[in-house]
């Protein structure tokens, strides 16, 4: 795994150049059922652990199936919002496709359509958050 976070953080740092200090990376995957959605989240480093809310310089989706599940949602809304988002964008499931987006911005999974359109039924992937040192996190 470590060369799969190593490869997602040099396409991160691309888009966001802050990454390239990064000297941590939080990872985590998901199996999910073709209708299965993810909760719509902010994600942070210690879930807000002493009523700090910190963020990832940015947060990145690898997909390790692809045509199963429903895209990824990502909006401009983050917990400093006055309103509600007022722009999304739509990531599709595509093998080995890499979502690359501010680490402070609201996003989930869709639930997938219909039927399953393949075997195996279940949607892949992975996920990073490339953060500094514990307390440079945004």
């Amino acid at each position: 795994m470590d060369a799969v976070v190593r490869h997602v953080w040099k396409v991160a740092a691309k888009a966001f150049p802050a990454a390239k200090a990064a000297t941590r990376a939080e990872w985590w995957a998901h199996c999910r059922p073709h209708a299965s959605g993810h909760q719509m989240h902010f994600d942070s480093d210690d879930e807000g652990l002493g009523r700090v809310i910190k963020h990832p310089i940015c947060s990145a989706v690898v997909y390790v199936t692809g045509g199963i599940g429903g895209p990824t949602l990502v909006t401009n809304q983050t917990p400093r919002s006055k309103q509600l988002a007022t722009r999304g964008w739509l990531v599709g499931p595509e093998e080995g496709r890499v979502a690359v987006f501010d680490g402070e911005m609201l996003h989930g999974v869709i639930p997938g359509r219909g039927v399953c359109p393949a075997l195996p039924s279940t949607s892949a992937a992975a996920a990073a958050g490339f953060s500094s040192k514990p307390g440079d996190a945004r």
